[in-house]
Protein backbone atom coordinates (compact mmCIF):
# COMPACT_ATOMS: atom_id res chain seq x y z
CA UNK A 1 0.00 0.00 0.00
CA UNK A 2 2.71 2.84 0.93
CA UNK A 3 4.56 2.30 -2.35
CA UNK A 4 1.93 1.81 -4.32
CA UNK A 5 0.65 5.50 -2.37
CA UNK A 6 4.58 6.98 -3.55
CA UNK A 7 3.99 5.71 -6.77
CA UNK A 8 1.47 8.02 -6.96
CA UNK A 9 2.86 10.95 -5.20
CA UNK A 10 6.35 11.08 -7.29
CA UNK A 11 3.98 11.03 -10.46
CA UNK A 12 2.30 14.16 -9.17
CA UNK A 13 5.41 15.89 -8.13
CA UNK A 14 7.12 15.42 -11.63
CA UNK A 15 4.04 16.50 -13.28
CA UNK A 16 3.35 19.00 -11.22
CA UNK A 17 0.33 18.29 -9.60
CA UNK A 18 -0.98 19.47 -6.51
CA UNK A 19 -0.71 17.22 -3.66
CA UNK A 20 -2.95 17.65 -0.58
CA UNK A 21 -2.11 15.73 1.92
CA UNK A 22 0.32 12.51 3.30
CA UNK A 23 -0.55 10.56 5.90
CA UNK A 24 0.38 7.38 7.70
CA UNK A 25 -2.46 5.07 8.36
CA UNK A 26 -1.87 1.46 10.08
CA UNK A 27 -1.98 0.05 6.26
CA UNK A 28 0.48 2.35 4.87
CA UNK A 29 0.41 6.04 3.44
CA UNK A 30 -2.43 7.73 2.10
CA UNK A 31 -2.15 10.71 -0.05
CA UNK A 32 -5.24 13.12 -1.68
CA UNK A 33 -4.27 14.66 -4.82
CA UNK A 34 -5.23 16.88 -7.45
CA UNK A 35 -7.74 15.16 -10.02
CA UNK A 36 -8.26 18.01 -12.65
CA UNK A 37 -10.64 16.77 -15.04
CA UNK A 38 -8.81 18.45 -17.62
CA UNK A 39 -5.40 17.38 -16.75
CA UNK A 40 -5.72 14.75 -19.94
CA UNK A 41 -2.55 12.37 -20.40
CA UNK A 42 -0.59 13.48 -17.32
CA UNK A 43 -3.57 12.62 -14.82
CA UNK A 44 -3.82 9.47 -16.38
CA UNK A 45 0.01 8.76 -15.89
CA UNK A 46 -0.37 9.64 -12.45
CA UNK A 47 -3.58 7.52 -11.96
CA UNK A 48 -1.51 4.39 -13.16
CA UNK A 49 1.74 5.05 -11.69
CA UNK A 50 0.45 3.52 -8.41
CA UNK A 51 -0.83 0.27 -10.11
CA UNK A 52 2.72 0.42 -12.07
CA UNK A 53 4.21 0.49 -8.79
CA UNK A 54 2.82 -2.85 -7.80
CA UNK A 55 3.84 -4.51 -10.95
CA UNK A 56 7.45 -3.73 -10.53
CA UNK A 57 7.29 -5.14 -7.53
CA UNK A 58 6.28 -8.28 -8.81
CA UNK A 59 8.62 -8.14 -11.65
CA UNK A 60 11.32 -7.69 -9.24
CA UNK A 61 10.28 -10.65 -6.66
CA UNK A 62 10.09 -12.58 -9.73
CA UNK A 63 13.36 -12.19 -11.12
CA UNK A 64 14.49 -12.75 -7.16
CA UNK A 65 12.87 -16.01 -7.06
CA UNK A 66 14.55 -16.84 -10.76
CA UNK A 67 18.06 -16.49 -9.25
CA UNK A 68 17.41 -17.42 -5.77
CA UNK A 69 15.63 -20.97 -5.58
CA UNK A 70 14.91 -20.86 -1.37
CA UNK A 71 12.75 -17.76 -0.60
CA UNK A 72 11.15 -17.13 2.71
CA UNK A 73 7.23 -17.66 2.77
CA UNK A 74 6.46 -14.15 3.34
CA UNK A 75 8.11 -13.41 -0.14
CA UNK A 76 5.13 -15.19 -2.14
CA UNK A 77 2.41 -12.85 0.14
CA UNK A 78 4.18 -9.79 -0.85
CA UNK A 79 4.24 -11.19 -4.80
CA UNK A 80 0.12 -12.19 -4.08
CA UNK A 81 -0.69 -9.03 -2.56
CA UNK A 82 0.87 -6.76 -5.38
CA UNK A 83 -0.72 -8.60 -7.70
CA UNK A 84 -3.90 -8.16 -6.20
CA UNK A 85 -3.11 -4.51 -5.40
CA UNK A 86 -2.27 -3.80 -9.55
CA UNK A 87 -5.21 -5.70 -10.70
CA UNK A 88 -7.97 -4.30 -8.35
CA UNK A 89 -6.99 -0.49 -8.89
CA UNK A 90 -7.66 -0.58 -12.06
CA UNK A 91 -10.80 -1.83 -12.13
CA UNK A 92 -12.94 0.71 -14.12
CA UNK A 93 -15.20 1.91 -10.93
CA UNK A 94 -14.93 5.33 -8.76
CA UNK A 95 -12.73 5.84 -6.86
CA UNK A 96 -10.29 3.34 -8.12
CA UNK A 97 -7.02 4.19 -10.55
CA UNK A 98 -9.17 2.51 -13.29
CA UNK A 99 -12.35 4.55 -13.34
CA UNK A 100 -10.02 7.47 -12.80
CA UNK A 101 -8.63 6.80 -16.34
CA UNK A 102 -11.66 6.06 -17.68
CA UNK A 103 -13.44 9.13 -16.66
CA UNK A 104 -10.71 10.66 -18.18
CA UNK A 105 -10.92 9.74 -21.42
CA UNK A 106 -14.62 9.61 -21.72
CA UNK A 107 -13.99 13.53 -20.49
CA UNK A 108 -11.86 14.21 -23.73
CA UNK A 109 -14.76 13.05 -26.40
CA UNK A 110 -18.21 13.61 -23.95
CA UNK A 111 -17.52 16.17 -21.57
CA UNK A 112 -17.04 16.27 -17.95
CA UNK A 113 -20.53 15.69 -16.76
CA UNK A 114 -21.10 13.17 -18.91
CA UNK A 115 -18.33 11.23 -18.74
CA UNK A 116 -18.78 11.42 -15.08
CA UNK A 117 -22.49 9.99 -15.45
CA UNK A 118 -20.65 7.51 -18.22
CA UNK A 119 -18.19 6.11 -15.61
CA UNK A 120 -21.02 6.30 -12.81
CA UNK A 121 -23.08 3.74 -14.63
CA UNK A 122 -20.00 1.33 -14.91
CA UNK A 123 -19.16 1.63 -11.68
CA UNK A 124 -23.22 0.89 -9.86
CA UNK A 125 -23.08 -2.02 -12.67
CA UNK A 126 -20.18 -3.56 -11.00
CA UNK A 127 -20.93 -2.57 -7.87
CA UNK A 128 -24.32 -4.43 -7.93
CA UNK A 129 -22.23 -7.16 -9.22
CA UNK A 130 -19.61 -7.29 -6.57
CA UNK A 131 -22.60 -7.51 -3.65
CA UNK A 132 -24.75 -10.17 -5.60
CA UNK A 133 -21.64 -12.44 -5.94
CA UNK A 134 -20.64 -11.43 -2.31
CA UNK A 135 -23.64 -12.29 -1.04
CA UNK A 136 -23.65 -15.46 -2.98
CA UNK A 137 -20.73 -16.59 -1.43
CA UNK A 138 -22.11 -15.55 2.26
CA UNK A 139 -25.25 -17.90 1.62
CA UNK A 140 -22.95 -20.84 0.47
CA UNK A 141 -20.49 -20.68 3.49
CA UNK A 142 -18.06 -18.64 2.52
CA UNK A 143 -16.86 -16.01 4.73
CA UNK A 144 -14.85 -14.00 2.43
CA UNK A 145 -16.57 -10.51 2.86
CA UNK A 146 -14.51 -8.61 0.62
CA UNK A 147 -16.80 -8.42 -3.06
CA UNK A 148 -19.34 -7.55 -0.92
CA UNK A 149 -17.12 -4.94 1.11
CA UNK A 150 -16.12 -3.53 -2.30
CA UNK A 151 -19.69 -3.33 -4.00
CA UNK A 152 -20.74 -1.33 -0.49
CA UNK A 153 -18.16 1.08 -0.59
CA UNK A 154 -18.32 1.75 -3.85
CA UNK A 155 -21.60 2.20 -3.69
CA UNK A 156 -20.84 4.96 -0.74
CA UNK A 157 -18.35 6.42 -2.58
CA UNK A 158 -20.61 7.60 -5.42
CA UNK A 159 -23.60 8.67 -3.33
CA UNK A 160 -21.69 11.09 -1.82
CA UNK A 161 -19.84 12.39 -4.96
CA UNK A 162 -23.60 13.27 -7.33
CA UNK A 163 -22.22 17.01 -7.05
CA UNK A 164 -18.67 16.90 -8.01
CA UNK A 165 -19.17 16.43 -12.17
CA UNK A 166 -21.80 19.87 -11.68
CA UNK A 167 -18.85 21.29 -9.70
CA UNK A 168 -15.43 20.24 -11.75
CA UNK A 169 -17.81 21.56 -14.91
CA UNK A 170 -17.87 24.65 -13.43
CA UNK A 171 -13.92 24.75 -12.54
CA UNK A 172 -12.72 23.93 -15.81
CA UNK A 173 -15.18 26.55 -17.87
CA UNK A 174 -13.83 29.51 -15.06
CA UNK A 175 -10.16 28.11 -16.34
CA UNK A 176 -10.91 27.77 -19.74
CA UNK A 177 -11.44 31.10 -19.71
CA UNK A 178 -7.93 32.01 -18.72
CA UNK A 179 -6.70 29.84 -21.63
CA UNK A 180 -8.49 31.63 -23.85
CA UNK A 181 -6.71 35.07 -23.19
CA UNK A 182 -3.66 33.76 -23.06
CA UNK A 183 -3.81 31.60 -26.16
CA UNK A 184 -6.12 34.18 -28.12
CA UNK A 185 -7.39 31.75 -29.84
CA UNK A 186 -9.55 28.86 -29.28
CA UNK A 187 -11.71 25.52 -30.47
CA UNK A 188 -15.38 26.69 -30.04
CA UNK A 189 -19.24 24.94 -29.94
CA UNK A 190 -22.49 25.97 -30.57
CA UNK A 191 -25.26 24.73 -28.72
CA UNK A 192 -28.65 25.28 -29.12
CA UNK A 193 -31.29 25.29 -26.54
CA UNK A 194 -35.47 26.16 -26.61
CA UNK A 195 -35.98 28.89 -23.90
CA UNK A 196 -37.28 26.67 -21.32
CA UNK A 197 -33.98 25.05 -20.56
CA UNK A 198 -32.70 25.66 -17.19
CA UNK A 199 -28.67 27.74 -17.35
CA UNK A 200 -27.86 24.63 -14.85
CA UNK A 201 -28.51 22.02 -17.49
CA UNK A 202 -26.72 23.76 -20.29
CA UNK A 203 -23.58 24.08 -17.82
CA UNK A 204 -23.86 20.20 -17.57
CA UNK A 205 -23.29 19.72 -21.15
CA UNK A 206 -20.55 21.90 -22.25
CA UNK A 207 -17.80 19.92 -23.81
CA UNK A 208 -14.10 19.35 -22.44
CA UNK A 209 -11.75 21.90 -23.67
CA UNK A 210 -14.26 23.91 -26.53
CA UNK A 211 -15.55 27.50 -25.46
CA UNK A 212 -19.31 27.52 -26.31
CA UNK A 213 -21.63 29.69 -27.90
CA UNK A 214 -25.44 29.01 -26.63
CA UNK A 215 -28.64 30.13 -29.57
CA UNK A 216 -31.58 30.42 -26.89
CA UNK A 217 -34.75 29.33 -29.34
CA UNK A 218 -38.54 30.24 -28.84
CA UNK A 219 -40.93 27.62 -29.63
CA UNK A 220 -41.53 28.42 -33.23
CA UNK A 221 -37.77 27.93 -33.20
CA UNK A 222 -36.80 31.51 -33.61
CA UNK A 223 -33.20 32.85 -31.85
CA UNK A 224 -34.23 34.98 -29.49
CA UNK A 225 -30.49 35.53 -28.09
CA UNK A 226 -27.10 34.29 -28.10
CA UNK A 227 -25.07 33.97 -24.89
CA UNK A 228 -21.38 33.13 -24.59
CA UNK A 229 -20.08 30.17 -22.10
CA UNK A 230 -18.84 33.00 -19.83
CA UNK A 231 -21.71 35.45 -20.04
CA UNK A 232 -23.97 32.72 -18.77
CA UNK A 233 -21.83 31.62 -15.89
CA UNK A 234 -21.25 35.59 -14.66
CA UNK A 235 -25.63 35.78 -15.41
CA UNK A 236 -26.11 32.23 -13.39
CA UNK A 237 -24.06 34.16 -10.17
CA UNK A 238 -25.78 37.08 -10.41
CA UNK A 239 -29.13 35.51 -10.82
CA UNK A 240 -29.93 31.62 -10.21
CA UNK A 241 -28.50 28.85 -12.64
CA UNK A 242 -31.52 26.94 -11.69
CA UNK A 243 -33.59 29.89 -13.65
CA UNK A 244 -34.34 28.68 -17.28
CA UNK A 245 -33.40 31.03 -20.72
CA UNK A 246 -36.51 32.38 -20.57
CA UNK A 247 -36.42 34.05 -17.61
CA UNK A 248 -33.14 34.86 -17.82
CA UNK A 249 -33.74 37.14 -21.37
CA UNK A 250 -36.83 38.23 -19.49
CA UNK A 251 -34.84 39.88 -16.33
CA UNK A 252 -32.29 41.39 -18.60
CA UNK A 253 -34.58 43.39 -20.27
Amino acid sequence: MTLHELGHIIAAVVFKQRVYSIRLLPIGLSSEIDDPAFGGWKVIVVSISGPLSNILIVLVLILVKTYYFFLPEYFHNVLYLNTCLALFNMIPVLPLDGGKILKIILTRKFGIFSSYINTKRISLLLAILFVIVGTFQLIAGSYNFSLLAIGLYIFFHLKTRDMEASLMNIKDIVLRRSRLLKKGIYPARHIVVLKTVRISDTLKSMDFDRFHIVYVLDDNLGLMKSFTEQQIMDLALKYDASITFEELISMER
